[in-house]
């Protein structure tokens, strides 16, 4: 049996669309590729409403909620890695993927829309964009998972590629 939850808090690193999907090879050979993000709860009563729902603190040696990242506030709390594959481990009956893909990412910047974000127009999320977002936690055969359903963007922190550092050895 699963149970819902909806946060708020703050994304970074997000990978939340078909066209920024994280395909690195491990996500690619499990998964074709995966949407992932680090969420950052806004208070720590949601990441306790969590642990008294059942989730570990700790899973296969890592902390499940984990120290704030050094470039975000002093005020930051807590972030968990969120990680949702591109193609799921489980097909219904009819053979529809309902695991996988990308989460719906709607637009909330004027206000709760059922309005879908639109990377094309508005492009990706940057580090400390304001969201809210539906988590489900689900049993397995290995403890507890968390899947991200759903996410809302209440203030986009823009994404700047000339902010990131690229390292290459390519001559």
């Amino acid at each position: 049996m699963s149970k819902k939850f909806i946060f708020e808090g703050y994304v970074t690193w997000a990978k939340l669309f078909t066209e920024n999907m994280d395909k690195a090879d491990f996500h690619m050979e499990k998964g074709d590729g995966a949407y992932t993000c680090n969420f950052y709860f806004k208070n720590e009563e949601d990441i306790q409403k969590l642990i008294d729902a059942g989730m570990p603190e700790s899973q296969l040696g890592y902390d499940t909620f984990r120290e704030p990242e050094e470039f975000m506030d002093d005020d930051s709390n807590k972030y968990m890695k969120l990680k949702r594959y591109h193609k799921g481990p489980f097909l219904t009956d009819e053979g529809v993927d309902i695991y996988g893909g990308p989460p719906v990412v709607y637009d909330h910047t004027d206000g709760p829309s059922s309005t879908e974000w639109d990377f094309e127009a508005q492009g990706p999320l940057g580090n400390g964009t304001e969201v809210k977002v539906i988590l489900e936690l689900w049993s397995t055969k290995r403890g507890k998972g968390v899947r991200l359903l759903e996410v809302a963007v209440i203030d986009q922190v823009s994404f700047n590629p000339e902010d990131v550092e690229v390292l290459s050895l390519a001559g």
